[in-house]
């Protein structure tokens, strides 16, 4: 409780340690969680990397709390990070991903969210019509993510082979590697993709 106390301290450097020392002795889920929540919205983003680091170091008991993340404008941006740590194991937040992929006012959103379904891999099949749609989305930077969450859930994502095709035609180099890359997982028994 007193290092609880120490998470809102003026000084970044003690709040920073408060995370470290909590870290470290592991205190438990329900009295965690709430502090690092808290922490996200610091100002010091030596403060916030402990905290996502030490959120994501629980691995799939976190994710609940992850989802509740994503429902916050404030703390979806870093549940977002936090699930990307976490991986496969996140394989719960997928419907709640999926949630953030039709936010259409930022781009980061939509791109954050494809990369945070790419990480956790072929459980994210169910996004796979909606990763699709958003290989025609107007920022690059979307479709490059929406690719790469194609390619890492692998052959679940055989939907999308014809669209990604299409991408092989782009001028853009990038667009021919990532297009590439992303039938070879799609098809990984295929020598000639």
């Amino acid at each position: 409780s007193a290092l609880a106390k120490l998470i809102t301290d003026d000084d970044p450097s003690v709040r920073h340690a408060a995370l470290e020392a909590l870290a470290e002795i592991e205190p438990g889920r329900e009295l965690v969680v709430p502090l690092l929540t808290t922490a996200l919205s610091d100002q010091d983003p030596r403060v916030i990397r402990r905290a996502l680091h030490a959120l994501a170091d629980r691995g799939a008991p976190i994710v609940p709390a992850m989802i509740e993340a994503l429902k916050n404008d404030q703390t979806e941006y870093w549940g977002l990070l936090v699930l990307q740590e976490i991986g496969p194991e996140a394989k719960d937040a997928v419907p709640a991903i999926m949630t953030v992929l039709r936010e259409p006012e930022e781009p980061w959103q939509r791109m954050e969210a494809c990369i945070t379904l790419g990480k956790i891999g072929p459980a994210s099949a169910p996004a796979v019509p909606q990763l699709i749609e958003l290989l025609d989305d107007p920022e690059k930077g979307v479709q490059h993510a929406a690719v790469f969450a194609l390619a890492k859930i692998g052959p679940a994502a055989e939907l999308a082979a014809e669209k990604i095709r299409g991408h092989l035609d782009s001028a853009d180099p990038f667009d021919w590697v990532a297009g590439s890359w992303a039938l070879a997982n799609i098809y990984p028994d295929n020598e000639t993709v």
